[in-house]
């Protein structure tokens, strides 16, 4: 039996009062079986430790209102559990964005214009918007994109939350997006972004 099931149910309370070693306790029985639930859910380790980091981010975030729910427990899963299709929702709608402007590249584009563009123009491109960021989207932008370093190691580095990260991180690729405005570099971005 899992040390849940031993969780004091005042716990919850003390959590929403602030208690952050009653954090820490619903932290240390939960963490592992949100863990469990994530990977079989996403097939990645990287993946479902970053998503049971953002269920912790937002129980503390909403902990007010967990001292207050008929069913502390079931309420945190359900965190879980919408942590784990907000992920899967962004990956269908950039898929689907991804074939609109796919097919949108199609009926605009002379095939001539993509073979004119070499790798050295794109990447000259893509560095110039990245310097135009400001230090914080920069910095998370380079971390994540071009190191390939997790949201949560670069939260620790900089020390900021994974949410954070993860905002300065959406912040940055709108502000490249904008600096692509033409429809083929806006393209090109885009299938840079997903690789």
């Amino acid at each position: 039996m899992s040390g849940k099931h031993h969780l004091r149910e005042e716990v919850f309370k003390e959590i929403a009062k602030g208690n952050e070693i009653a954090f820490r306790e619903v932290y240390d029985a939960f963490r592992a079986p949100f863990y469990s639930t994530a990977l079989k859910m996403t097939h990645s380790s990287d993946l479902a430790e970053e998503l049971v980091q953002d269920v912790f981010v937002v129980i503390w975030e909403k902990r007010k209102l967990i001292g207050d729910a008929h069913n502390p427990k079931g309420y945190i899963f359900r965190i879980l559990h919408n942590q784990i299709s907000s992920y899967f929702r962004s990956v269908v709608l950039e898929k689907q964005r991804l074939n609109k402007y796919a097919s949108s590249l199609e009926i605009v584009k002379e095939e001539s214009e993509v073979d004119v563009i070499s790798d050295e123009e794109i990447e000259k491109k893509l560095y110039k918007a990245i310097d135009k960021l400001p230090v914080k989207q920069k910095t998370v932008f380079r971390l994540a994109r071009i190191e390939g370093i997790s949201r949560k190691e670069i939260a620790e580095i900089l020390e900021i939350s994974p949410n954070t990260v993860r905002n300065h991180l959406a912040a940055a690729q709108i502000n490249i997006r904008e600096y692509f405005a033409n429809t083929l570099w806006t393209i090109i971005w885009i299938i840079i972004s997903l690789k």
